[in-house]
């Protein structure tokens, strides 16, 4: 029987790409090998749904309630994830949400993640298709 991948695990992460206006919230960390950007999110608990990890991951990062989102977070596509460091051994499923809030909440939003060890650095962007 043929099957699709080799790897026994699938994990799943949840992702926000985070708007005010149309600026950007993005995650900016340091690294060796060069500057690396990605959006808000994280891992899925065992026994959790993707709305709470989703709720979770962004009050962890942010300190962002989404009762304060200008309308609920929408589903706008979903990644697949191979691994590339050596040490992983999960792919990882990501559905990634877009995030509305209001342009005043930005000076509400928490500069330092409550749990990454890395301290990344938070930042705004314009995309360029907006300048």
């Amino acid at each position: 029987m043929p099957t699709c991948h080799t790897r026994a695990a699938v994990g799943l992460r949840v992702a926000a790409v985070v708007f005010a206006g149309h600026d950007i919230r993005l995650v900016h960390r340091r690294r060796a090998k060069g500057d690396r950007y990605s959006v808000q999110g994280g891992n899925v608990d065992p026994h959790e749904d993707l709305d709470r990890a989703l709720a979770r991951e962004l009050e962890e990062e942010l300190a962002l309630d989404l009762d304060d989102a200008v309308e609920p977070p929408e589903p706008c596509r979903i990644q697949d994830r191979l691994p590339t460091r050596p040490t992983a051994h999960v792919r990882k499923l990501h559905p990634i949400h877009r995030v509305g809030i209001p342009t005043r909440l930005r000076a509400r939003l928490a500069t330092v993640d409550a749990v990454d060890t890395e301290r990344p650095h938070p930042m705004w962007i314009v995309p360029p298709r907006l300048l």
